[in-house]
């Protein structure tokens, strides 16, 4: 089952999104995948990547809010949650899992988030990191402070996306 979690934590990071149906099928449905899905935080998102509905899955398969009321199973995009999404609610989110002794399989709530500097943003990425470089072995080490590769070279290796398949 933990073979399944960094894909997930790419999946976040990334912004993969499924449809109602394929959520339903191929996360809810998977006699796997539906263990992790029901501890991480979901939502339902509109074509602008905001938020509609925040849910979690119970231990019965059945979607429900912060409050504990059911969610119906959205026909829209649905993807998992990053705490930039929801700074507002993050801590009751924390919350609510911590209630239910809920451990994440990766830090999603917990995830920090860092917001860009004043001047910063220059349409093109982050300015004042505009002509820096860094060797290999330089990137490299950044995996052994918890980043993870989210491209692969196409040449040397078939890509998967981020719950398995090929493409």
């Amino acid at each position: 089952m933990e073979a399944f979690s960094p894909r997930f934590n790419r999946s976040m990071v990334s912004g993969r999104r499924w449809s109602g149906s394929e959520f339903g099928e191929f996360v809810l449905g998977h006699p796997v995948l539906v263990h992790l899905a029901r501890r991480l935080l979901w939502a339902a998102f509109d074509e602008n990547s905001h938020p509609l509905a925040v849910f979690r899955v119970t231990e019965d398969n059945i979607l429900v809010n912060m409050n504990g009321d059911t969610v119906p199973l959205p026909d829209g995009p649905i993807g998992l949650m990053y705490p930039s999404h929801i700074p507002d609610s993050v801590g009751t989110w924390s919350d609510v899992f911590a209630d239910h002794e809920i451990q994440q399989p990766f830090p999603q709530l917990g995830r920090p988030v860092h917001h860009p500097q004043p001047g910063d943003v220059d349409g093109s990425g982050l300015s004042r990191f505009t002509g820096v470089t860094a060797t290999p072995s330089q990137a490299l080490r950044l995996t052994y402070r918890g980043w993870e590769e989210l491209w692969e070279n196409p040449g040397r290796r078939r890509h998967r996306d981020s719950i398995g398949t090929h493409g």
